[in-house]
């Protein structure tokens, strides 16, 4: 087969070769996703043991994703590291479709060759920001019922639940306890951490381009890739207590041995009234970086005694 016919069956089978791509990169990084969602939940079955952290100064500090990956291996064997990956495949279908029609329906125009008069760049930028976030907001809404699920699957590690492994219990659990809303369980805080994330990024994006480097063609190329990677990190940062709030929210009300912290005995039988409750529990505590690093994992306070 030539180069001819090679590129020509891709073209025929370029949406089946996307979704494959998706769904390896999803299942490749999944093993990560699983132990930072643990983490956000406060999940910590090895105790955290003195050591010293990336500054050099002593600390509690818990053991870093390889060593707890090796936990979930030796409770659940290799394929317990994709617990839930499922569910996350899906996610990114599903995400990757509505954002592909809506993007076709709205007939959104990218600024490649921007005005060089400021006040329609602003126009042409305000109008391209709200139709991103509205296809952003569109997508997590259709798509979390989907990362509820996700989240629940994973989190039946800490109590050996089932109930979530099956969609069709998954579905009828979720409406038996907590009726509709509980599909839309931690959405709020995880709508909003997009939200701000996409419009710090493109803010970001657009004022480096427009007032830092708005004529040095050498670095036309260079601009927007490292634009948004300093926007994107720093958004990160900034929103990433919103994600560990999300990812408290979406099991909380459940009837999972994770939402009633039973392996976090400060936390057992709290139940948050909202998201903002939650929030504040968590500042409170200091626990609103949960799961943000994968190395160097300090404890917020020292630990009482070894959970099992």
């Amino acid at each position: 087969m030539n180069s001819g016919s090679l590129k020509a069956y891709y073209d025929t089978h370029q949406k089946q070769f996307r979704f494959l791509a998706g769904a390896a990169k999803t299942l490749i990084g999944h093993p990560f996703t699983y132990v930072r969602f643990l983490n956000q939940i406060g999940h910590e079955p090895i105790i955290a043991t003195k050591g010293r952290n990336l500054f050099l100064r002593s600390r509690y500090l818990y053991p870093n994703v390889f060593v707890y990956m090796r936990h979930i291996y030796s409770v659940d064997g290799f394929l317990g590291l994709f617990r839930g990956g499922g569910y996350c495949v899906a996610v990114g279908v599903v995400s990757s479709e509505v954002q592909s029609a809506m993007e076709y329906v709205m007939k959104r125009k990218s600024s490649e060759n921007p005005t060089k008069q400021l006040q329609d760049a602003v126009v042409v930028f305000g109008k391209n920001l709200l139709n991103e976030t509205a296809v952003h907001t569109i997508t997590i809404i259709i798509t979390q019922p989907l990362h509820v699920f996700a989240c629940r699957c994973m989190a039946q590690f800490v109590g050996g639940e089932v109930i979530y492994s099956n969609p069709i219990t998954a579905i009828l659990e979720t409406l038996k306890n907590e009726g509709l809303f509980g599909f839309f369980s931690g959405l709020f805080p995880r709508l909003l951490a997009d939200i701000i994330s996409l419009s710090m990024v493109r803010v970001f994006t657009f004022c480096l381009e427009r007032f830092i480097a708005p004529d040095d063609n050498s670095t036309d190329m260079m601009v927007p890739h490292m634009s948004s990677l300093g926007g994107s990190m720093f958004a990160s940062t900034l929103t990433y207590p919103f994600l560990v709030v999300s990812s408290v929210m979406t099991i909380n009300g459940s009837r999972l041995a994770a939402a009633r912290g039973i392996s976090r005995p400060s936390y057992e039988g709290i139940v948050y009234t909202s998201w903002i409750h939650c929030y504040t529990h968590l500042s409170k505590n200091s626990e609103l970086k949960r799961g943000s690093s994968l190395f160097f994992r300090e404890a917020a306070t020292p630990p009482l005694s070894k959970i099992q």
